[in-house]
């Protein structure tokens, strides 16, 4: 049957694709249904009619099966094409590296600083002539190549590999990083085929670990349990060559600068011991002895780093660090600052130290000798008041016992005490922007040749220090003038102010730091009855004053000055202009321009608040260099 007979015997059409009217189907309004009920309509209630009563029409079954079953299998067929394409290119690849071999081969062990082979080894199992073949090694972070230490990636290339043919390139290299930990290396090659079928550059890669054990050189670093003050102590250092061939490197110390070496064993240069053609196995002792003067409960740090020598370059494989406390000393010694809290003083201040000492053995100690040194640039020495005797060239006051008797022979389980007083100078001593952050310091030591049976040392000692931070200092100047000095801003009006006749003046404002950076300044100022400001204001600084009307506040505000600013170079200055009108009640009377003003800011060294409220200003108040009779007064 033909498609044009199927139509005919679905829908009832004539061969032109006609429709007669009366055999349009007509849907009921109650059901829906066609009053024909064996034929149901393609098209719905306000569609229009396909013309010739095609098949494809969106709403037929048929059609919508047909259309849907297009769209599916040209998908499929995009799908197929694109899974053949992948799966060629990686036969592709597959096949054009099946036939070769890469692995590496290096102890699965090594020590740190210790030089190891690795082997990159390549094997061309294929028919063919592999081209311009690349043999490359990564190394991992704590790794070096010998020959050349500043490479992270070695490479290697070749003009070609015959078939059948075993390459095996071989790297020196060391691990320098951590101990105890996998270091794991990357080898590739790469090459291409002589077929130009074969023209990509195809690649082959492999990785090994190998675990760093411990470092060459073993250190063994002790000290003893508790030390005094001033007591003779050592430290032993055991070193070994843990790898299995000679080495050379040094050893290297470093010393708190509190400690005093007196001798070592083998002598050491420059906190330094070279090791020449150490043999495997070979151990070593060094020792140091000396002495450690601080502050009682203090640590202290000693340091000790091997170094082995790896080509022409030496490279640190393993340190030890040791804290040393000090114990409190038989020998007590402590100063105070009378009558100061705090930790801050200023200049001029006078100061009163007082010191105490004891003996807390067992046994007298005798020739006691009292000494302190006074150290920082604010101490006026010429205001020093003591009973010992001061050494201009030191700075330094010392009580025997000629001037203090107590000192003859200190008993056991007793003690005595001291004092001097001195002040501090007027002034800063600066000279440049650096001169900031000034400090005074008492250092005190006390001695006896008297050793406690159970002690090696020279003498028995207690220190003791206070130190104490000078506080800087903000100075702020505020000024009027009627003349204006700078020509940028001009006053209007006239001296003697006359009622009714604006009249205005300039207000300045100029800060000086000294010895210290402050932070946070804050000015804020009130205008007098009837000032208004005008507008008009100059700054040589990034922030600007400013002004609320409602209140008649005017406010600056500067994150920070450096110091000595206005002092070396020059300071935060501010000039504004306002305006009075004087009225009758004003005839013959001084009046108010600037009524309160207060700063506030932040010393940053000693973290201390600064305020300051000056006086005000009034119409007598001004700073021109001349002024006419009655300037101050308001004539009528």
């Amino acid at each position: 049957m033909s498609l044009e007979d199927l139509e005919k015997e679905l829908y009832g059409q004539k061969s032109k694709g006609e429709r007669k009217p009366s055999e349009t189907p007509k849907r009921t309004s109650s059901s829906g249904d066609f009053s024909d009920a064996s034929l149901k309509s393609p098209w719905e209630v306000g569609e229009t009619e396909p013309s010739g009563g095609s098949l494809k029409t969106t709403k037929d079954p048929v059609w919508k099966f047909i259309r849907w079953g297009k769209v599916v299998a040209w998908f499929l067929t995009v799908a197929i094409v694109v899974m053949l394409g992948a799966a060629g290119f990686y036969l592709y690849r597959y096949f054009s590296v099946k036939d070769v071999g890469l692995r590496l081969e290096a102890p699965s062990e090594t020590v740190v600083g210790s030089p190891f082979l690795i082997s990159v080894i390549f094997e061309n199992y294929s028919e063919k002539v592999l081209v311009a073949p690349k043999i490359s090694l990564s190394l991992p972070e704590g790794t070096i190549y010998v020959a050349d230490g500043s490479k992270r990636v070695v490479e290697k290339s070749f003009d070609q590999i015959t078939p059948n043919q075993i390459i095996k390139e071989d790297f020196e290299v060391a691990v320098v990083g951590k101990s105890l930990q996998v270091y794991q290396f990357d080898g590739a090659i790469s090459y291409t085929y002589q077929s130009s079928a074969l023209s990509n550059r195809f690649d082959k890669r492999a990785s090994l670990p190998v675990l760093a054990r411990d470092p060459i050189v073993g250190l063994d670093f002790s000290a003893p349990d508790r030390i005094l003050n001033g007591q003779d102590f050592e430290l032993s250092l055991r070193y070994q060559n843990q790898g299995s061939a000679p080495l050379n490197g040094l050893i290297e110390f470093k010393l708190p600068a509190e400690f005093t070496l007196k001798g070592s064993d083998p002598v050491i240069e420059q906190s330094r011991l070279n090791l020449e053609n150490l043999s495997a196995g070979q151990e070593g002792v060094i020792i140091l002895s000396g002495s450690i003067i601080g502050q009682e409960y203090s640590y202290f740090s000693f340091e000790v780093t091997a170094q082995t020598k790896i080509g022409d370059k030496l490279y640190p494989v393993n340190s030890k660090l040791l804290s040393l406390s000090i114990l409190p000393s038989p020998l007590n010694l402590k100063i105070e600052l009378e009558g100061k809290s705090g930790e801050v003083v200023y200049p001029g201040q006078a100061l009163t130290f007082g010191i105490s000492f004891s003996n807390e053995d067992e046994v007298n100690l005798s020739d006691v000798i009292l000494e302190v040194d006074l150290k920082g640039e604010m101490f006026d020495f010429s205001s020093l008041e003591s009973k010992g005797y001061f050494s201009d060239s030191y700075k330094r006051i010392t009580w025997t016992a000629a001037n203090l008797p107590i000192l003859k022979e200190l008993k056991a389980k007793t003690g005595g005490s001291t004092s001097f007083s001195i002040s501090l100078a007027d002034s800063y001593p600066i000279s440049g922007l650096s001169d900031k952050n000034f400090t005074v310091k008492v250092l005190g030591e006390i001695s006896s040749p008297t050793v406690p049976y159970n002690v090696v040392a020279e003498k028995t000692l207690g220190i003791a220090q206070a130190e104490y931070k000078v506080g800087g200092r903000l100075e702020f100047y505020q000024s009027a003038y009627f003349q204006e000095p700078y020509p940028d801003i001009v006053n209007l009006g006239s001296l003697p102010p006359q009622v009714g006749v604006p009249v205005q003046y300039t207000i300045h404002w100029n800060l000086r730091t000294f010895a210290a950076d402050f932070k946070d300044i804050k000015i804020s100022s009130f205008l007098g009855p009837g000032v208004i400001w005008t507008g008009k204001v100059k700054t040589n600084t990034q922030s600007v004053p400013s002004y609320n009307s409602r209140t008649q506040e005017v406010t600056w505000e500067i994150p920070s000055i450096l110091a000595n600013k206005g002092v070396v170079e020059a300071g935060p200055e501010a000039v504004f202009q306002v305006e009075f009108i004087p009225s009758s009640v004003n005839i013959d009377n001084r009046f108010t321009i600037v009524s309160r003003t207060s700063l506030t800011g932040t010393d940053t060294f000693v973290q201390k608040p600064v305020s300051i409220n000056p006086q005000a200003i009034e119409s007598k108040d001004l700073n021109d260099s001349e002024l006419p009779s009655k300037f101050d007064r308001v004539q009528p």
